[in-house]
C-alpha cells in the first residue's frame, strides 16, 4: 500500500471554519451522487460527470478560499492549478484526468455526447483520489473525515445519519440501515415541529384519517373484523403514500427503504423512546443496500430542509440527542 501523502512542512494550513466544512460536506454529497449515478446503464451513467465536476470544483474553491488564492469570480475549472501552486507551493496534480473530466462533461452538457460507462467509472475513481490526496496536502485533513451529514440543519436527523455513516464506513451494514431508519423517523418529527412554528392548523393527511374500527365491540364476526382490519391497513398505506407525495419524496423509493429497514415505533413514555424490530427471515443488508438507505434518508432530509427554508419554518438547533433506542426486545417479534 502506498503511504498517504503528508502536508508539505513549509505550508501553514489555516483551520477550517464551519462554513468551509459545510462546503466540503456538500462536495462529498456531490461525489456520493456521482458514485450512485455511475452504476446506472448507459447513457444515464454519464450524468455522474455533472455532479463529479461540481464536486471537484467546490473542493477547489474551498482550497482557494482557505489559502487566499488569487482567482477570478468565475474561474474556469482548469485555471485553478497554476494560482494554487503559486500561492501554496503545492501542485494539485491529476491535471490529465481532470482535463478529461472537464472535456467529457462539456461534451455531455453542451453537445449531448454521452461518455461510455467505463470512462465514467475511471473518472469517478480518479476524482476521488484527487480530492483525497489534495485534502491532506492542502487542508490538512482526511477528506472522508468530513461528515456528509454536516450539510443538514435538522439536529437529531443529523446525529442519526452521522451514526449511520460511521457504521457504514466500518462495514456494519445492519446497524447503518437501522440508524438510517431512525434518521428518517426523527426527520418526520422535526419537520412537523418546524411546520408548527408557522402554522398551528395541521393539513397533513396523517393527522386525522378514517378508521373502520374492528367491530369487535359490537360482536362482529371474525370475517367482518378481518375485512375491517384489512381495509384499515390499506388506508394507512394510502395515507403514508399521499404524505410522501405531498412532501416531494418518491414513494417507490420510500417503499424500498421501508422494506430494507427494521420495523420502528415510538413508545409513549415521555421521552419518545424508539423500539426497532427485525424480521427473522430478513437477510443482512448488503453494502449497496446500506448506501441506498443512507442516501435516501439524506436526500429526504435535504428536500425537507429546502422546503422548510422556502416556507420560512423555524428549524430548532436543539435537541441533537437521539431518544432512547431498544433493538429487538423480543427478537423476531413484531407489534400488531
Amino acid at each position: 500500500m502506498v503511504p498517504a501523502p503528508t502536508p508539505p512542512s513549509r505550508l501553514a494550513i489555516p483551520s477550517l471554519d464551519d462554513g468551509l466544512r459545510r462546503r466540503l460536506a456538500f462536495s462529498r454529497v456531490l461525489l456520493m451522487r456521482a458514485r450512485s449515478d455511475v452504476q446506472r446503464p448507459e447513457p444515464l451513467c454519464g450524468l455522474s460527470l455533472l455532479d463529479l465536476h461540481d464536486a471537484a470544483e467546490v473542493f477547489l474553491r474551498v482550497v482557494a478560499d482557505l489559502h487566499h488564492v488569487d482567482i477570478k469570480p468565475k474561474q474556469f475549472f482548469l485555471d485553478y492549478w497554476d494560482p494554487v501552486k503559486e500561492a501554496t507551493g503545492v501542485d494539485l496534480g491529476f491535471k490529465t484526468p481532470m482535463s478529461d473530466l472537464n472535456s467529457m462533461r462539456n461534451n455531455l452538457k453542451h453537445a449531448g455526447i454521452a461518455p461510455p460507462r467505463n470512462e465514467c467509472v475511471r473518472l469517478v475513481e480518479r476524482a476521488q483520489e484527487f480530492v483525497s490526496e489534495n485534502s491532506l496536502k492542502l487542508l490538512g485533513i482526511q477528506f472522508e473525515s468530513i461528515s456528509i451529514s454536516d450539510v443538514l440543519r435538522w439536529p437529531r436527523t443529523r446525529t442519526a445519519l452521522k451514526e449511520a455513516e460511521g457504521l457504514m464506513t466500518k462495514g456494519d451494514t445492519q446497524r447503518s440501515v437501522d440508524f438510517a431508519t431512525i434518521a428518517f423517523w426523527v426527520l418526520m418529527i422535526e419537520y412537523r415541529d418546524a411546520r408548527a412554528t408557522r402554522f398551528e392548523r395541521e393539513l397533513d393527511p396523517g393527522s386525522h384519517y378514517f378508521d373502520l374500527g374492528t367491530g369487535g365491540a359490537y360482536g362482529a364476526s371474525g370475517d367482518v373484523k378481518g375485512l375491517a382490519d384489512s381495509v384499515n391497513s390499506a388506508l394507512r398505506e394510502l395515507r403514508e403514500e399521499i404524505r410522501m407525495l405531498r412532501l416531494g419524496i418518491d414513494p417507490i423509493r420510500h417503499d424500498h427503504f421501508r422494506l430494507l429497514g427494521p420495523y420502528i415505533y415510538s413508545v409513549f413514555d415521555g421521552q419518545g423512546s424508539l423500539i426497532l424490530h427485525h424480521a427473522d427471515d430478513r437477510a443482512r443488508p448488503t453494502e449497496s443496500e446500506a448506501r441506498f438507505c443512507f442516501e435516501f434518508a439524506l436526500e429526504s432530509a435535504l428536500r425537507l430542509q429546502t422546503l422548510a427554508e422556502d416556507l420560512s419554518f423555524v428549524i430548532s438547533p436543539t435537541p441533537s440527542e437521539l431518544p432512547p433506542i431498544t433493538f429487538d426486545p423480543k427478537p423476531g417479534s413484531r407489534p400488531d
